[in-house]
């Protein structure tokens, strides 16, 4: 196999020095050997084309982008303490790089499963809290956060604070405003703006099972959480001409690379319209 001594003087070092177990221990010296393995059978020497035949071998293989990953991972560590030992002079490491992780699409709901939803509410409470996530792209943290102070009610906003304790200013749309009134009159506009039966702000996890079981009760099935609604709203603004730029300011993301990912959503669904509608698709 070759560079078996160097191997093992690379894992006591790791396991000396970075104190690392023994599983994971394993995982290093299995995913070396692999590759030490792959050069002897095809009589490569260590080069910068060996790693970029076993980078492509790995991606023949079928593995899980984050398993290939891990593994040239590993293979990176160790051909920099070779270097580093003096075993080789050329910076191999440098030249291994990692597949791209496919960002997954996040799920959006049609306007139409919206409604669904909305439809099913209890109560009032229940209803505020869908319209709201749906009408300003909240995130769950940020919903639960709100206070009755900071609803104004003549200019028709809500003040968010998001992450890193940034504060963004959102449009709240009328069928929203009407829940929160309704809920409001109920519960009383002071203190925290959605709380518990005990009158202490509802947690995170409560709205989420508020939102999985109007859900599964609107036949969405058991998947479509608070997010989804964050998602929705992004979708339905891009699919009704919002620019990116605007988008982005309203869900509060730092980088417009994060909320690009809706155009790829928004695009799909043209080309299904597409395929449906004309008649030479």
């Amino acid at each position: 196999m070759g560079f078996e001594l160097e191997l093992d003087e690379f894992l006591h070092e790791l396991a000396l020095f970075k104190g690392f177990s023994e599983h994971t221990l394993k995982a290093y010296s299995s995913d070396v050997c692999d590759f030490l393995n792959f050069l002897e059978a095809r009589f490569l020497d260590l080069s910068r084309e060996a790693l970029w035949e076993y980078r492509s071998f790995l991606s023949s293989q079928g593995y899980e982008k984050s398993s290939i990953a891990r593994k040239l991972s590993s293979i990176r560590s160790f051909l920099r303490f070779l270097r580093r030992k003096g075993y080789i002079s050329e910076p191999l490491e440098k030249f291994i790089r990692n597949p791209k992780s496919g960002r997954p699409l996040p799920r959006a709901l049609s306007k139409e499963e919206v409604e669904q939803l909305i439809s099913v509410a209890s109560d009032a409470r229940e209803r505020a809290i869908v319209e709201l996530i749906y009408a300003t792209g909240v995130r769950v943290s940020e919903l639960v956060s709100l206070n009755w102070s900071d609803i104004d009610w003549d200019s028709e906003v809500v003040r968010v604070l998001g992450k890193g304790g940034k504060e963004r200013v959102v449009p709240i749309g009328s069928k929203a405003l009407e829940a929160l009134r309704a809920y409001g009159s109920e519960s009383g506009m002071k203190g925290p703006l959605f709380k518990n039966r005990d009158g202490d702000r509802l947690t995170s996890r409560s709205v989420e099972r508020i939102v999985k079981r109007m859900a599964i009760k609107a036949g969405l099935g058991s998947d479509v959480t608070p997010h989804v609604l964050r998602h929705s709203f992004a979708t339905h603004l891009l699919e009704g001409g919002a620019d990116l730029r605007t988008v982005q300011e309203l869900l509060g993301h730092s980088s417009l690379t994060t909320t690009q990912i809706y155009t790829k959503i928004t695009l799909d669904r043209i080309k299904e319209v597409y395929a449906l509608a004309h008649p030479r698709s």
